[in-house]
């Protein structure tokens, strides 16, 4: 859905966010989330996150169990550079 929200050729846009209506997901499978965000931002080269209703308090438990994934996470988003065409982008 994020890639296709993202657009091809002159249709590019950034995509920050992807907000899920149900719980469940984070909860159950956070890592996969986790790695599924930053694959995205590095295709668009900017930050994006899925939110849901659980998402803070499990995103907060990974982070918690997972400090060095919060450190590399952070590491590759002050790396990024929004590709050139998207709105927004240098």
């Amino acid at each position: 859905e994020v890639v296709r929200r993202m657009g091809r050729g002159k249709k590019q846009q950034l995509v920050s966010d992807l907000r899920l209506l149900e719980a469940g997901l984070w909860r159950d499978h956070p890592e996969a989330l986790w790695a599924m965000e930053l694959r995205l931002a590095e295709k668009q080269g900017a930050e994006l996150r899925v939110l849901a209703p659980d998402e803070p308090e499990a995103r907060a438990a990974f982070e918690a169990a997972h400090p060095g994934l919060v450190a590399a996470r952070a590491e590759l988003l002050k790396g990024l550079v929004p590709v050139l065409g998207l709105p927004g982008a240098a």
